[in-house]
């Protein structure tokens, strides 16, 4: 809402106003004015302060390559997994080889799990991402 309309909405409801019937108009004028506005708006405009959040948990000797931190959170709107580890790699740059090959696919002894889901490795990065989501990094673990 525009600060005018706010102020204008704001004046209008002042006790102090000479009369009810002024305030009225004032009030009734504010509010068809944010209507008209609203009415041109699209979906996305109205929703676009609605950022996705996604979560990236990092377990294991991993944790080594981003500073102790086991969960990392991401703004924005990334549409893939790949797009998200991106980012992820921008801040821990030394994670990216612990994680994907030099051809840039997921190492065999790392699991990706996309809201608790297992990934097949060769489709990870491409996974898409819909609405707040959580990434899960996870070294195999083996031995005998």
């Amino acid at each position: 809402m525009p600060d005018d309309d706010l102020m204008m909405i704001l004046f209008a409801l002042n006790p102090a106003e000479q009369s009810d019937r002024q305030a009225r108009r004032r009030f009734d004028a504010a509010l068809t004015s944010n209507i008209d506005l609203m009415s041109q708006l699209s979906y996305d405009d109205c929703h676009s302060h609605l950022k996705k959040m996604i979560t990236i948990l990092i377990a294991g000797y991993l944790t080594e390559f981003t500073g102790g931190r086991a969960e990392i959170k991401l703004d924005g709107s990334p549409a893939t997994v790949g797009e998200a580890l991106s980012r992820l790699w921008s801040a821990h740059i030394g994670l990216r080889d612990r994680v994907l090959t030099e051809q840039g696919e997921v190492r065999p002894h790392v699991n990706i799990f996309v809201n608790g889901e297992t990934v097949a490795r060769e489709q990870a990065t491409k996974t898409s991402l819909d609405g707040d989501s959580e990434i899960c990094i996870m070294p195999a673990v083996s031995g005998g």
